[in-house]
Order: C-alpha cells, then sequence, then structure tokens
C-alpha cells in the first residue's frame, strides 16, 4: 500500500516514511480499512503536535 503525503506542513525523513508505509502494509494484511485508518489517526497526532509546539515556545 503506498501511503500520501497528504500533510505538506511537516517534513517526515525518507526513512521514517518508508516505516510507516510498512507499518500500514503489516497492518493491512488483517485488515486494510483498519491499517488506512490508524496511518491518518499518526499523521492526525504529527498535526497536532504541530500545532501544540507554538504554545510551548
Amino acid at each position: 500500500m503506498k501511503l500520501e503525503n497528504k500533510y505538506s506542513s511537516f517534513i517526515l525523513s525518507p526513512e521514517a516514511f518508508n516505516d510507516l508505509e510498512h507499518i500500514q502494509d503489516y497492518i493491512a494484511l488483517d485488515n486494510p480499512d483498519i491499517a488506512s485508518r490508524i496511518i491518518t489517526e499518526i499523521f492526525d497526532v504529527f498535526d497536532m503536535l504541530e500545532n501544540k509546539s507554538t504554545y510551548w515556545a
């Protein structure tokens, strides 16, 4: 399964992005819908952390 980088507000290293693709592929072996949802939730957390970082600075 190929991940789409819809999130341009932060940058993941190619290795990290590749790791997420592998995680998604592994989970998709059992349940593709859950795999997609988990990856979306991971990116949502990245987005949340980025938005909260302005409060920590």
